[in-house]
This record gives structure tokens, C-alpha cells and sequence, in this order.
């Protein structure tokens, strides 16, 4: 238990420590930046928001993480109804059925490949003469 609170301690300590804070930015008479003055160099304004821009910014998070939430809650119901309701059933339709063919087949001592389905028989070779 005291180590929990020793932990709780140093990541708060440490948290505060690390805090930003904005820095002065030069821009010197070469064109170039540097953190500390130079010659002849201008300190550039900081980025610092207005209170109106804060405010707006925040009304904007506010209304996203409302929408946000919103959708969560569609898609939790759209999924518990999806779990209620039985999938539908797949009927499998009958194919086109496979032509019959000739029990008799013709030997030769030669391999010809044919296309299934597609209906052309093979060429006959003719033998060539020695």
C-alpha cells in the first residue's frame, strides 16, 4: 500500500516537472532562428491561443466526443439485434448438369488433351511418311 502512494507521488512530482512552458524564439538578421538574441534579431510573437479560440476548441471536443457517443450507442444496438435475429439460411440452386458422354472411348498410343465443356473434339494427326 505505501508503495502505491510512493509511486502515486513521484508520477505526480515528476508530471509537474515536466510542464512546458514556451521559449522566446529570435529570428536573426541572417534569415536564420536561434533561442537566445543574436544581432540584429527580432523576438517572434509566441502561438499563444486567445481565450476565445480555447473556448471554441473546447465546445468542438465537447459536441465530437457527444456524436461520438451517440454512434457508439447505434452500433451496440444494431449489434445486439444482429445477435438476436437468426442468419438467414442459403438455399444452394442446382448447376447446369454435366453432358453424358460415350462409354466407349477410343484407344490410341497418343495423349490429347481436351477442354472440358467446351464442346470440339480433338484433331486427328495425320501420320507422316518416312
Amino acid at each position: 500500500m505505501k508503495s502505491n502512494i510512493a509511486a502515486t507521488l513521484f508520477i505526480a512530482a515528476a508530471a509537474l516537472s515536466l510542464s512546458a512552458t514556451a521559449q522566446k524564439v529570435y529570428k536573426c538578421a541572417d534569415a536564420s532562428y536561434s533561442q537566445s538574441p543574436c544581432a540584429g534579431g527580432v523576438a517572434l510573437p509566441s502561438d499563444a491561443q486567445t481565450p476565445a479560440q480555447i473556448a471554441t476548441a473546447r465546445a468542438n471536443a465537447k459536441r465530437d466526443a457527444k456524436a461520438a457517443d451517440a454512434m457508439e450507442k447505434a452500433r451496440l444496438a444494431l449489434e445486439a439485434r444482429a445477435a438476436v435475429q437468426p442468419a438467414p439460411s442459403v438455399k444452394v440452386l442446382p448447376g447446369p448438369k454435366p453432358k453424358r458422354t460415350s462409354s466407349k472411348k477410343k484407344k490410341t498410343g497418343e495423349f490429347v488433351a481436351i477442354v472440358p465443356g467446351s464442346g470440339k473434339k480433338p484433331a486427328k494427326k495425320k501420320k507422316q511418311s518416312a
